[in-house]
């Protein structure tokens, strides 16, 4: 009893010192950060989105933004001079890690607007899944973004399949990495099964130009959740490899992502059309090409992604406004 006591105060201790390190690093910044990971401010996705939409900045210059993620305690928000703030999530809420903030946030009145993966409707709430922030925070041309990945450069594809991971997943990759290795080479540049120091080496940590060389990309989803889905598939797309994939019950982004060009993988059920698909994909060039020459978005993603992010500026509008 005791000790449950001191752990629970020395937590809060450290919660305090921490709030305390955010504040005075965020101290007289127009836009702040809190509970996201380290990173300077002039590198993250949102400053960098409003920096390129400066008209959100001039309707009233003077007001604060603080954007808030999941990496530390909530009640920070109680202790920041802000005037605007967003709440971002780039994590399953679903997961016990992140279970404090299932909520989106949106049980405290000192939230503006919410983004996350998950489909529900709230006055205060945007659907925007972390491959958004990934490829489209940045740009004003969108157009231009969602062609180059529905038709990506499929050239010097000389190696196999790579998986890039830090860890196996639950035993879902060593599954697939074992399940392709007995067709061609997997190669892991990562901590997880390590067996090539090349993206370190040549590629100094560079993951994209590292993949443009593979014809597959292992790269599912670390948990499962309906619209879970992050940067990895699109990355995968965007430097023209074939995605291995599981993730948001196998039915990810059905707005945007063209299904017949990835192909899926069931933790716990029978892979043989998968594999039987790789296999034939390998051994045929024609079929490779057929394969990799589909269009890997669908007709209307750009509709979709300009709807969302117009959602998402209309509602800063309107609290610049307050």
């Amino acid at each position: 009893m005791i000790k449950n006591i001191i752990n629970k105060i020395n937590n809060r201790s450290e919660q305090d010192s921490i709030i305390k390190k955010q504040i005075e690093v965020n101290k007289g910044k127009l836009i702040q950060f809190y509970n996201f990971w380290e990173q300077p401010s002039e590198e993250m996705f949102w400053y960098q989105f409003l920096m390129t939409r400066p008209e959100l900045l001039k309707v009233n210059p003077k007001l604060k933004f603080g954007f808030f993620s999941v990496f530390g305690s909530r009640q920070i928000i109680d202790h920041v001079d802000t005037d605007i703030n967003i709440f971002y999530t780039a994590e399953n809420l679903k997961v016990t890690n992140y279970f404090d903030y299932s909520d989106h946030f949106l049980s405290s009145n000192k939230i503006h607007l919410s983004l996350g993966f998950e489909y529900f409707e709230h006055q205060s709430y945007i659907r925007f899944p972390n491959w958004m922030d990934v490829f489209f925070l940045r740009t004003n041309d969108i157009k231009q973004v969602c062609q180059q990945l529905r038709y990506p450069n499929i050239e010097n594809k000389n190696h196999f399949a790579s998986c890039i991971a830090s860890h196996g997943g639950n035993g879902l990759r060593d599954s697939i990495v074992d399940a392709l290795s007995e067709i061609g080479e997997v190669s892991c540049p990562g901590k997880f099964r390590h067996n090539d120091d090349s993206l370190k080496n040549k590629y100094y940590d560079n993951k994209i130009e590292y993949l443009k060389q593979f014809q597959f990309n292992i790269c599912p989803e670390n948990s499962n959740a309906m619209g879970y889905v992050t940067e990895k598939i699109f990355q995968a797309i965007s430097v023209g490899c074939i995605p291995i994939y599981w993730g948001s019950y196998n039915k990810p982004e059905l707005e945007v992502l063209n299904q017949d060009a990835i192909i899926f993988w069931n933790p716990s059920g029978n892979n043989t059309k998968a594999i039987k698909l790789i296999n034939e994909l390998q051994s045929s060039p024609k079929l490779m090409n057929d394969f990799i020459s589909q269009p890997r978005l669908n007709k209307y993603a750009e509709e979709y992604i300009t709807s969302t992010i117009q959602k998402i500026e209309q509602k800063i509008n309107s609290l610049n406004k307050i």
